[in-house]
């Protein structure tokens, strides 16, 4: 993968869970920031089975840099909530060739 920037708008979060998620009412990615915020996406259903959600940013969201964690959080239609594993993203400073 090739590095992501701070302020970088052109990209999709893919999160791929592994687990039959038919029967969702919502789905979201949410995550952590460096700074310890944190904040969530709607995100769009892409495979249900196996389980692929996905978010393209549009806004100016990764604006610090550091490591970030990204993980799903799926509601059914019945009320249960299934929570991911977190995945792990370091966004780089602008212009950065080694971090």
């Amino acid at each position: 993968m090739s590095k992501i920037f701070v302020g970088q708008t052109k990209l999709k979060i893919t999160l791929a869970l592994a687990a039959d998620i038919t029967g969702y009412q919502t789905c979201e990615i949410r995550y952590t920031k460096p700074d310890g915020t944190r904040g969530s996406f709607t995100a769009v259903v892409e495979d249900e089975n196996p389980g692929v959600i996905s978010y393209d940013l549009s806004t100016n969201v990764l604006d610090i840099p550091g490591r970030w964690a990204f993980w799903a959080r799926i509601t059914y239609i019945d009320g249960r909530i299934s929570i991911g594993k977190a995945d792990y993203l370091t966004i780089s400073p602008e212009g950065a060739i080694n971090s």
